[in-house]
């Protein structure tokens, strides 16, 4: 069967149009941000560009063949800078219309006197493989947020820009668009295949990650405690699950700090529920101030705060410990209403070889108990076993 590849772009180029249209309606509804431009700006001109080449018996020296590519080149162009604003980053459309509009600049003058088309189809290919290496390494460099679609996209453009780095080499034995040669059906249709295929795919991974990145900051903000900020006591129970679960029959070593006001109570009943909130904001701000990048901490209700340390021993959580007792002394001398001598006390427990969490709370809980009873504003470490 004949393939009408003028029939073929056609298609391709309202394909475009209404995708573009639809992806900057979605992120208009969805951000409500001018931002949205950027991701409708890659499919509209690859759909000019589309446009350009339907006349598929044009020439290399076709002036429109050319615009059609300079066109296509500032799509593949503009969807890093779509990518790049999408991580919050400054869009650079200066080096992408610089680059792609020398090439054009070239293929109109030099190479079409020279009939230096060889040379003509390695630049565009240097320019494809780039933008899309660029959009990958933009994946790449966000993969903290490890969210799915992101890993996806990283490999799409990956693909591509491996795909398109062969190309360059092979553009002298390959017809266009995919190289230098006269036009042929099945690069045409190769060209316009693939060049759908990643419109697509990204459309739907990237709609797919924004959703993801909502919905994780929805989850996040779930797992926070609103007055201190600090992680809850639902992060605390969800963190001591994935602890919790033991690999080849060892457990990961933590130390569990528990610590909390002293005659909290007596407080709010003095100087009222306001100054008593900022007293816990206080002994989260002290801990905080304290504890090393990896530590945990959590309001596990009212004025009580755990904090998980791991690899750490009971030397150093004695000692971090004792830094955010005095920290903490000293922060709540300034509620901002009057000078309070409020202090905390704190019990530590080492986990153990496939000890459960629970256990090992129970210890710390039992030394922030024994804490109490002897005299408040001091740490005790936790006993090596409790009565059943």
């Amino acid at each position: 069967m004949q393939i009408d590849t003028s029939t073929l772009i056609t298609y391709s180029t309202v394909l475009m149009v209404v995708t573009g249209g639809l992806f900057v309606l979605f992120w208009w509804r969805e951000t409500r941000t001018r931002a949205a431009l950027w991701f409708g700006l890659p499919f509209l001109m690859g759909a000019v560009g589309a446009a350009c080449l339907i006349d598929t018996h044009a020439g290399p020296s076709s002036p429109n063949l050319k615009i059609g590519a300079w066109f296509v080149l500032m799509a593949y162009g503009f969807g890093w800078q779509a990518v790049r604003v999408f991580y919050g980053r400054k869009p650079l459309p200066v080096y992408v219309i610089g680059s792609t509009l020398l090439w054009l600049v070239l293929a109109m003058t030099v190479i079409d006197e020279w009939r230096l088309f060889v040379l003509s189809a390695v630049i565009r290919g240097v320019l494809v493989t780039a933008f899309n290496g660029l959009s990958a390494f933009e994946f790449w460099r966000n993969r903290d947020e490890q969210l799915p679609s992101q890993k996806i996209l990283f490999w799409i453009f990956a693909v591509y820009c491996a795909f398109d780095t062969v190309r360059t080499f092979l553009v002298s034995i390959i017809p266009l668009p995919l190289g230098a040669l006269p036009a042929e059906t099945w690069a045409i249709v190769m060209f316009n295949l693939m060049a759908m295929t990643l419109a697509l795919s990204v459309t739907v991974f990237m709609i797919a990650l924004s959703r993801e990145r909502v919905s994780k900051a929805n989850y996040q903000l779930a797992l926070r405690d609103a007055m201190t900020g600090v992680y809850n006591r639902r992060a605390y129970f969800d963190h001591m699950d994935r602890l919790g679960q033991v690999q080849d029959g060892a457990q990961t070593g933590h130390a569990l700090l528990v610590f909390d006001i002293d005659q909290f109570k007596s407080i709010n009943d003095r100087f009222g529920h306001e100054t008593g909130d900022m007293i816990i904001i206080r002994a989260a701000e002290a801990a905080q101030s304290v504890l090393r990048k990896n530590d945990k901490l959590y309001r596990f209700g009212g004025d009580e705060f755990v904090c998980v340390l791991p690899d750490t021993s009971f030397d150093e959580a004695f000692a971090a410990a004792e830094r955010i007792r005095r920290t903490f002394r000293q922060l709540a001398r300034d509620t901002g209403q009057q000078a309070l001598d409020v202090t905390i006390s704190a019990g530590i427990a080492i986990s153990r070889h496939a000890e459960t969490p629970d256990h090992t709370f129970a210890r710390a809980d039992k030394a922030l108990y024994a804490a109490k009873q002897t005299g408040r504003n001091r740490i005790i470490m936790a006993p090596e076993t409790i009565p059943a």
